[in-house]
């Protein structure tokens, strides 16, 4: 307060004094809607795998946007854009925990024999996949939402294109057959065929063919026994008596 009696001089200062103060005053900024997003992603990496993905980025404006809400005094522009850094570097986090996701449930599938289920072929395309995305979680800091995306987009279309492995059964009982039979007694050009769809086969079996694939296989070897030819035999001389 100025006294009655202070001089213009005294009245000048103070009202210097209190125009100073008013202009230094900046309005504090409405916090809300950074406190719901803070809440919405808060991540406690000491609960999270040691190998999962997260992102400098993201934590770093994590933790900006907790270090303005603590501040009494954080302007609205401050505010904003901690908020705005904290959305920006969201999608690639997201993408990367979903990427992460997804490996683990490969890898439990795998921990499962599952892969045994799936053809070779088909199931060679998951890994190829697989481990592109796996290269590029490693280097999380350098990848773009855009290209964890992509590898998300091609893993899930690898996986939707798996094929299940056919029934061995009667292909392997049939090849046992195969083997067993005497080649010595057929034509060179039967004896070849059989050795043909032996090895075919073989190497379905081996890759997990598809049902098609065993079927297919299964004919040709069956096909391939029943119209074997046989050498034609010499006739034998009677021995004169």
């Amino acid at each position: 307060a100025v006294a009655d009696d202070a001089t213009q001089d005294v009245i000048d200062a103070a009202y210097d004094a209190l125009f100073e103060a008013k202009n230094a005053l900046v309005e504090r900024g409405d916090k809300t809607e950074l406190a719901d997003e803070v809440e919405r992603v808060d991540i406690d990496p000491s609960t999270l795998p040691e190998d999962f993905p997260l992102t400098t980025a993201f934590m770093d404006a994590l933790n900006k946007a907790k270090e303005v809400l603590a501040n009494v005094d954080a302007t609205q522009d401050e505010v904003d854009a901690a908020y705005e850094a904290l959305v920006a570097a969201e999608d690639c986090q997201a993408n990367a925990a979903i990427l992460y996701t997804m490996l683990t449930i490969v890898d439990e599938a795998i921990a499962e024999g599952e892969d045994q289920e799936m053809t070779a072929a088909s199931w060679a395309e998951v890994m190829n996949v697989y481990n592109a995305a796996k290269a590029l979680l490693e280097k999380v800091d350098q990848a773009t939402a855009e290209e964890l995306d992509a590898q998300i987009t091609a893993l899930t279309a690898a996986v939707e294109a798996l094929v299940p492995a056919g029934d061995q059964s009667a292909a392997k009982g049939l090849l046992e057959t195969a083997k067993q039979e005497d080649l010595s007694k057929y034509t060179e050009e039967s004896a070849q065929a059989i050795l043909a769809a032996i090895e075919k086969m073989e190497a379905v079996i081996a890759e997990r063919g598809s049902q098609e694939e065993i079927d297919a296989a299964y004919a040709a070897l069956e096909k391939a026994l029943s119209e074997a030819e046989l050498l034609p035999t010499e006739p034998t001389t009677p021995e004169e008596p």
